[in-house]
């Protein structure tokens, strides 16, 4: 997935978009209103921010202390509608000359993760 300095999507490959933003258009970032990463994390409806900050006072406690920062490497686990749970580490790339991040999700070789993630490109390709 590649974004501009705002977080807008302005690339994706067809495994980034099965497994970021199914639900989206596949085209969006070629649409003049692209996808913006931190508006699908924060107010999509398929996420759960919103839901967990106002049904748990621990989680808005925590939520609240802790500031958001960009990470140039961490392990993800997501929830995915096809593949289930899947751990994944991302890499996110600065480009040197441009305000743009290169953002980059991959499993462990040999891995169930592995497993989940070939199966989640076989069904984007049918």
């Amino acid at each position: 997935m590649l974004l501009d300095h705002r977080a807008d999507v302005l690339a994706w490959n067809p495994l980034g978009h099965a497994l970021l933003a199914g639900h989206l258009d596949p085209h969006a970032p070629e649409q003049r209103h692209r996808p913006n990463i931190a508006r699908m994390l924060f107010l999509d409806p398929q996420q759960h921010i919103g839901q967990l900050t106002a049904r748990s006072r621990e989680f808005a406690r925590m939520w609240a202390r802790k500031p958001v920062r960009t990470c140039s490497h961490y392990v993800r686990e997501l929830d995915h509608p096809v593949v289930g749970r899947v751990t994944l580490a991302n890499e996110t790339v600065s480009l040197p000359d441009d305000d743009q991040q290169l953002g980059l999700f991959y499993a462990r070789p040999g891995t169930a993760d592995a497993d989940a993630l070939t199966l989640l490109a076989r069904e984007t390709t049918r």
